[in-house]
Protein backbone atom coordinates (compact mmCIF):
# COMPACT_ATOMS: atom_id res chain seq x y z
CA UNK A 1 0.00 0.00 0.00
CA UNK A 2 1.41 3.19 -0.62
CA UNK A 3 0.19 6.80 0.33
CA UNK A 4 -0.20 9.45 -2.51
CA UNK A 5 1.01 13.01 -2.27
CA UNK A 6 -2.56 13.88 -2.22
CA UNK A 7 -3.66 11.62 1.10
CA UNK A 8 -4.99 13.97 3.96
CA UNK A 9 -5.14 12.68 7.44
CA UNK A 10 -7.95 13.13 9.63
CA UNK A 11 -8.35 11.87 13.23
CA UNK A 12 -11.30 11.44 15.75
CA UNK A 13 -10.33 10.40 19.40
CA UNK A 14 -13.28 10.09 21.79
CA UNK A 15 -12.87 12.33 25.29
CA UNK A 16 -10.63 14.70 23.19
CA UNK A 17 -10.58 17.99 20.91
CA UNK A 18 -9.84 15.70 18.09
CA UNK A 19 -13.30 15.88 16.21
CA UNK A 20 -12.18 15.46 12.22
CA UNK A 21 -8.84 17.25 12.92
CA UNK A 22 -6.68 17.15 10.06
CA UNK A 23 -3.15 15.95 10.94
CA UNK A 24 0.13 17.09 9.26
CA UNK A 25 0.87 14.38 6.58
CA UNK A 26 1.74 10.57 7.03
CA UNK A 27 5.02 9.65 5.68
CA UNK A 28 5.69 5.83 6.84
CA UNK A 29 9.16 4.67 6.56
CA UNK A 30 8.03 0.96 6.17
CA UNK A 31 5.14 -0.87 5.17
CA UNK A 32 4.79 -2.23 8.60
CA UNK A 33 4.10 0.88 9.76
CA UNK A 34 1.63 1.70 6.94
CA UNK A 35 0.05 -2.08 8.15
CA UNK A 36 -1.24 -0.36 11.59
CA UNK A 37 -3.13 2.44 9.84
CA UNK A 38 -6.90 2.10 9.22
CA UNK A 39 -7.01 2.75 6.16
CA UNK A 40 -10.06 3.78 3.56
CA UNK A 41 -9.92 3.60 -0.06
CA UNK A 42 -12.44 5.17 -2.43
CA UNK A 43 -12.79 3.36 -5.62
CA UNK A 44 -15.32 5.76 -7.42
CA UNK A 45 -15.54 3.44 -10.56
CA UNK A 46 -16.82 0.41 -8.14
CA UNK A 47 -20.13 1.21 -6.48
CA UNK A 48 -22.75 -1.59 -4.57
CA UNK A 49 -25.48 0.58 -3.53
CA UNK A 50 -26.88 4.22 -3.65
CA UNK A 51 -27.42 6.21 -0.43
CA UNK A 52 -30.48 7.88 -0.59
CA UNK A 53 -29.14 9.67 2.72
CA UNK A 54 -28.39 10.40 6.02
CA UNK A 55 -30.72 10.91 8.97
CA UNK A 56 -30.75 13.07 11.75
CA UNK A 57 -32.90 13.80 14.99
CA UNK A 58 -33.35 16.89 16.93
CA UNK A 59 -34.32 15.74 20.28
CA UNK A 60 -35.70 17.45 22.94
CA UNK A 61 -32.39 17.17 24.60
CA UNK A 62 -31.06 18.96 21.69
CA UNK A 63 -33.87 21.68 21.79
CA UNK A 64 -33.17 22.85 25.53
CA UNK A 65 -29.53 22.76 24.64
CA UNK A 66 -29.94 25.15 21.33
CA UNK A 67 -32.60 27.32 23.30
CA UNK A 68 -29.42 27.92 25.79
CA UNK A 69 -27.52 29.09 23.32
CA UNK A 70 -27.51 33.03 22.30
CA UNK A 71 -29.11 34.27 19.12
CA UNK A 72 -25.62 34.52 17.30
CA UNK A 73 -24.67 31.06 18.37
CA UNK A 74 -27.92 29.50 17.00
CA UNK A 75 -27.98 31.24 14.25
CA UNK A 76 -24.71 29.76 13.67
CA UNK A 77 -25.88 26.26 14.22
CA UNK A 78 -28.54 26.43 12.04
CA UNK A 79 -26.08 28.00 9.25
CA UNK A 80 -23.62 24.96 9.94
CA UNK A 81 -26.90 22.12 9.59
CA UNK A 82 -28.39 23.78 6.46
CA UNK A 83 -26.59 25.90 4.47
CA UNK A 84 -25.67 24.69 1.17
CA UNK A 85 -22.45 27.40 0.85
CA UNK A 86 -21.20 27.48 4.05
CA UNK A 87 -22.79 24.20 6.01
CA UNK A 88 -23.59 20.32 5.69
CA UNK A 89 -26.73 20.97 3.48
CA UNK A 90 -29.29 19.50 5.36
CA UNK A 91 -32.78 19.55 4.17
CA UNK A 92 -35.85 19.03 6.02
CA UNK A 93 -37.78 16.34 3.98
CA UNK A 94 -41.45 14.95 4.76
CA UNK A 95 -42.07 11.59 6.07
Amino acid sequence: MKLSSSTRVFLTAHESHHRLAEQAPLTPASREQIADLHVVTVNPDRTFQTIEGFGGAFTDAAAVTWQKLSARKREQVLREYFSADNGHAYRLSPQ
